[in-house]
């Protein structure tokens, strides 16, 4: 039997907000929604989207010696943002977490493991 698959932006554990108890949010992509106030466009497609804060990055180049689609360090250029295809290498080897991964594709049992890392919580807070 196939797995079923997600691509899910963040898993935000202990969250408190809008209800009662604890909780984890899952904030999933493929939203198909187009809001003007939207806070997550990242999460409009279904698919892997690395992150790049210029501001943290040393320019060391560890990113562009993994980099299957022999991309420069700033994914914030244009051009090198349409060729990323947001497989995460350069996020894994960044030394500063310059480059972060934004949405993953991740196994339903994945998310559910980690939801249950929590479970303490969840029962006694009423989440």
């Amino acid at each position: 039997m196939e797995s079923m698959k997600g691509y899910v932006m963040q898993l935000q554990p202990f969250s408190v907000n809008d209800g009662e108890g604890i909780r984890t949010t899952i904030f999933m992509a493929g939203c198909p929604l187009r809001c003007k106030w939207c806070s997550n466009p990242e999460g409009f497609d279904q698919k892997p989207k690395t992150a790049f804060y210029e501001k943290l990055c040393i320019g060391c180049g560890l990113c562009t010696t993994v980099c299957h689609v022999h991309n420069g360090i700033n994914l914030n250029d244009p051009e090198q943002r349409a060729k990323c295809d947001g497989c995460g290498a350069c996020a894994d080897i960044c030394p500063k977490n310059a480059k972060k991964r934004m949405v993953v594709e991740k196994e339903v049992s994945e998310i559910v493991k980690e939801v249950k890392k929590h479970r303490l919580f969840y029962m006694q807070s009423g989440g």
